[in-house]
């Protein structure tokens, strides 16, 4: 069997549940995330997860297409969700839940904590939408182009940047809610 047919066979079986396929999958991302691990510390298990997550939407979406060695890929995805993390931590400086004082004279404690959970998800979120999305965004929220105008730079219709755009909001909001149910899970 040649390694590609091998990393076809991990791949199938990944996505049906095959545990020896799961088992490979897991030794490729422990591989890979060995020299990260220590850096996170609590958030350890939520970049893994974080992986996981990005890793079998990659797959299930055809988006291996056996270029390189499976173990290259998932060292790719573990890699950029990592610096992805990493980048994130040092924009924004995370409040542990011990740390806030919630019976303090500022009413608004609580809904400070909220609002920092609330822009991790989000984080998370706009780290797994397919970078299209991210580039229309951008030029309709933050540049402040209209559809049609976003329609004329790539050649398109305003009724297809308009489609465009709403299934990218669906994503994201199909995104959130998955990992709103997967943290309420544990």
């Amino acid at each position: 069997m040649t390694p590609k047919q091998a990393d076809a066979k991990t791949v199938k079986g990944f996505l049906s549940g095959d545990r020896e396929a799961a088992k490979q999958v897991d030794a490729y991302i422990d591989a890979a995330y060995r020299t990260w691990r220590d850096r996170f510390g609590y958030e350890s298990d939520d970049i893994r997860s974080d992986i996981l997550f990005k890793l079998y939407n990659s797959l299930q979406n055809k988006q291996f297409r056996f270029g390189s060695s499976l173990a290259t890929y998932i060292n790719r995805i573990v890699n950029h969700t990592c610096v992805d993390y990493w980048r994130f931590n040092q924009r924004v400086r995370t409040e542990d839940l011990e740390n806030v004082n919630l019976t303090s004279a500022d009413p608004n404690a609580e809904q400070k904590l909220e609002k920092k959970q609330l822009a991790k998800i989000i984080f998370r979120v706009l780290r797994l939408v397919p970078r299209e999305c991210l580039r229309l965004w951008r030029w309709h929220l933050k540049e402040g182009l209209t559809c049609r105008q976003i329609g004329e730079k790539l050649g398109k219709s305003e009724g297809n940047i308009r489609r465009q755009l709403w299934a990218c909001r669906e994503k994201a909001r199909e995104f959130r809610e998955k990992m709103i149910a997967r943290d309420k899970l544990f």
